[in-house]
């Protein structure tokens, strides 16, 4: 076999594309985006975030003023922490902390330059620069093609690919990012025939960040390094254990160092957040039934193909000894640490959290092993040749046409949101200490990370330290205030099927996976539903955490609670924003002498306490 490429020293000119690159990925986003929409820039930023990673701004605001009891509520002191991911914000918050809201949109430039960078390594071990640069431009820009060509062909396996990487916050940015370094830093290892000390640390920094972001990274890197040391080592193991066992110590010293605060956070954190959060407890009888669905998974048809194309094209690689075949046996080994990850969990764990991540990694990272394998196999064809130039500037135009339909399309809550946004804070308001009413989780975000605003009467779980008990008497005292009984309470709970599942966004906002149902899990093991929701619950994948339904003896507690309720740690608001898709929205009470209605549009209408704003209307 020939030794690894040794392109390892940067080159600047390389390096200067990279960067070159980053910044017209990054430029197309956020240009069009000022160019198309005249807009606040927090309003920007929440529009632009992609999928649901704005949930994540309120933790990162707190987490750059190390602040993790706040409440958003000054009647109501008595909390535990929230749930931070503190490997996951760590970079956001950095740049929120320095560059305030333009750092949400800076730290995009240096999640895709990472992600390039990081690739770029990886491949450089076997490639020319040239061809490096091609193949990890190719890996940013399958998603990009998969989102914008096969947006509506999600049932193909193929299709999970498409959040390999993406600008998430949170996942996958940055908590991907530490897992393609550790895969990085096994191959440098590798590559080197040398385990120093430094290298050990940068494991142990690596794992850390992997498990106060997305544990079941951590999981699969934890394998992945057990099996690598005995595939590095065959039978010489415990030599190699003994003679590095300090390189070892280190690695572990320096991963509980780092992982501290994430660890201290769990112990003094509310638990109803960590269950929000879709963490569940495991008996025996639902750790077979897990094994079970698993086992069956293994059997299936498709799964079976694909792994036999792979184990068949990684045991020809090894076979022939192509150049650079150890390579895909390290990602070989990679993808049999997502394989036994699951297993591991369902087998040794007390606590189970969402499976399909699992199931997500398998696919993710078993497709990478078959590009990977099949990069080797190309390198060995010497007349293939990559044209790294064709491929920028259709991945730069595809990225062009997305971006230019997605801004040219008008977004009337969007538009709304904005002009709401604006009146209030282009408004000379007499008051401080405002308080915020809305049942909107967008907004709740906005109130959260906007200046003006100090408190909420509403705040989504996971926000705040919050218990379920809490939520709830914020969710009866803000109906209460509207004038609204107990029949619109449990109305705006109520079990919804919307498309192929169970699920009340309202419920989403407020309890997230308190109220999972699936074959495996309900609230409390209740089978206590309507006979055509509990059939359709029993015939749920165990696996199937999306979806959402409470039980016929919660919802009675739940209206008992509201009748029996008086009003308790409440905050009369000052600004009122309702989204007219409420069901109640009709029947809410606005004493007009005491709010102004400063905006009624399709999607919003927006009160302002007149005694905070010197005239009324917009």
């Amino acid at each position: 076999m020939k030794e690894f490429n040794q392109f390892q020293s940067l080159n600047k000119r390389y390096l200067i594309t990279i960067f070159f690159i980053s910044v017209i990925f990054f430029l197309i986003k956020w240009v069009t985006s000022f160019y198309y929409l005249n807009e606040e820039l927090l309003v920007k930023i929440l529009f632009e975030s992609v999928s649901d990673g704005s949930f994540y701004y309120p933790l990162i605001k707190f987490f750059s003023q190390f602040d993790f009891l706040n409440t958003l509520n000054p009647l109501i002191q008595d909390t535990k922490n929230t749930a931070f991911p503190f490997g996951s914000l760590i970079l956001h918050t950095l740049f929120y902390k320095f560059f305030g809201l333009f750092g949400l949109i800076l730290v995009d430039l240096f999640g895709i330059f990472l992600f390039l960078l990081i690739f770029y390594r990886i491949f450089l071990f076997f490639n020319s620069e040239k061809n490096s640069l091609f193949y990890s431009l190719l890996l940013f820009g399958i998603p990009i093609i998969l989102n914008f060509y096969f947006y509506n062909f999600n049932q193909l396996p193929f299709i999970q690919f498409k959040d390999f990487f993406t600008l998430r916050v949170h996942r996958p940015f940055p908590s991907s990012i530490y897992f393609f370094a550790f895969i990085f830093l096994i191959l440098h290892m590798h590559q080197k025939n040398v385990f120093h000390k430094k290298y050990f640390i940068f494991l142990g920094i690596l794992m850390a960040l992997s498990l106060s972001s997305f544990y079941y990274f951590f999981i699969t890197e934890a394998i992945t390094l057990f099996i690598y040391i005995i595939y590095k080592n065959k039978k010489n193991v415990l030599n190699f254990i003994t003679k590095n066992y300090i390189s070892f110590i280190l690695m572990i010293f320096i991963f509980l160092i780092i992982s501290m605060p994430f660890l201290l956070n769990m112990i003094y954190v509310e638990k109803d957040v960590i269950t929000s959060a879709g963490v569940f407890n495991l008996d025996d009888e639902k750790r077979f039934i897990l094994l079970s669905h698993y086992y069956d998974k293994l059997l299936n048809v498709q799964f079976i193909f694909f792994n036999l194309i792979v184990i068949l094209l990684v045991f020809y690689l090894n076979i022939k000894k192509l150049n650079f075949y150890e390579v895909v046996n390290i990602f070989l080994i990679i993808y049999l640490g997502t394989l036994i990850s699951p297993f591991l969990i369902i087998i040794f764990s007390n606590k189970i959290g969402h499976m399909y991540h699992f199931n997500n990694n398998i696919v993710v990272y078993g497709i990478l092993l078959l590009f990977i394998s099949l990069v080797v196999l190309i390198n060995s064809k010497k007349n293939i040749k990559l044209n790294f130039t064709y491929l920028l500037v259709f991945l730069i135009f595809t990225n062009l046409f997305h971006e230019f339909k997605a801004k040219k399309v008008e977004n009337f809550e969007r538009l709304e949101f904005d002009k709401i946004s604006k009146i209030i804070n282009n408004k000379n308001l007499n008051k401080s200490n405002l308080t915020l009413l809305t049942f909107d989780s967008r907004f709740m975000i906005w109130g959260m990370m906007n200046e003006k605003i100090d408190y909420l009467n509403l705040t989504y779980v996971g926000s705040t330290g919050k218990s379920y008990n809490l939520i709830e008497n914020d969710l009866i005292n803000s109906f209460i205030f509207l004038k609204l009984n107990s029949n619109d309470f449990i109305k705006f709970l109520e079990n919804r099927l919307m498309g192929y599942r169970y699920l009340n966004k309202n419920v989403g906002i407020f309890f997230r996976h308190r109220y999972t149902a699936n074959s495996l899990f309900t609230f409390k093991n209740s089978q206590n539903f309507d006979p055509e929701i509990k059939d359709y619950i029993l015939n749920t994948s165990p696996l199937y955490h999306q979806q959402l339904a409470i039980p016929i003896e919660e919802f009675a507690r739940l209206e008992n609670k509201f009748n029996n309720t008086k009003e308790e740690n409440f905050i009369n608001p000052n600004i009122i924003i309702l989204n007219n898709e409420l069901s109640f929205i009709n029947k809410i009470e606005i004493d007009k002498s005491i709010f102004c209605e400063m905006f009624t549009g399709n999607i919003y209408r927006l009160y302002v306490e007149k005694n905070v704003i010197f005239e009324c209307g917009n």
